[in-house]
């Protein structure tokens, strides 16, 4: 063998072991959601690290049946016509003009369902955007440091808030600002 072969292959097993660690740990904090912030987190929680997620049974479902899928395709045991369309597809070659179509009829679906997204008037649907709009004027409070952001967030505007998803937007930024400085 060659040694750019090598090196080739070498950098193949590198990137998809890399590759499978990341989506293991994403798979990982969807089936668990709790488990990496109640271990790994900033501050101590009362969390139950192994409490299972609402998207882990679908998830794990889908996985199982294209494992399966995969190893009934491996093993022969698929119906014939499927395994010739199956083995057909890598030896075809797509045009770049049905390419743009396919990728196009994903995205405009996505997009049309979306942009609606953006007009959404926040303040009319939650009563406490009011604090979210007075602690943004005021960010970032002269607070050096994460935790003293952290606590001037959660004493002064956490016992006012109705709508939590705001708080934790408004929370989210702060960490991500003072975590990066």
């Amino acid at each position: 063998m060659s040694i750019t072969f090598q090196r080739k292959n070498i950098l193949t097993y590198l990137i998809s072991t890399f590759s499978l660690f990341v989506v293991g740990i994403i798979l990982l904090s969807i089936v668990f959601p709790a488990l990496i912030i109640s271990n790994f987190g900033i501050h101590s929680n009362n969390l139950e690290s192994f409490e299972v997620g609402n998207n882990s049974l679908a998830i794990l479902l889908s996985n199982l049946l294209v494992l399966a899928f995969v190893i009934a395709y491996y093993k022969n045991k698929l119906p014939l016509q499927l395994h010739k369309l199956i083995s057909s597809i890598p030896k075809k070659q797509l045009s770049k003009k049905i390419t743009l179509i396919v990728i196009f009829l994903i995205l405009l679906p996505y997009t049309i369902l979306t942009v609606p997204e953006l007009f959404i008037d926040e303040a009319s649907q939650a009563p406490d955007y009011e604090i979210f709009l007075a602690a943004k004027e005021i960010f970032p409070f002269g607070k050096t440091t994460f935790t003293e952001a952290t606590e001037h967030c959660v004493t002064r505007n956490f016992s006012k808030c109705k709508n939590y998803s705001i708080y934790r937007k408004y929370c989210t930024i702060n960490c991500h600002i003072f975590l990066h400085k």
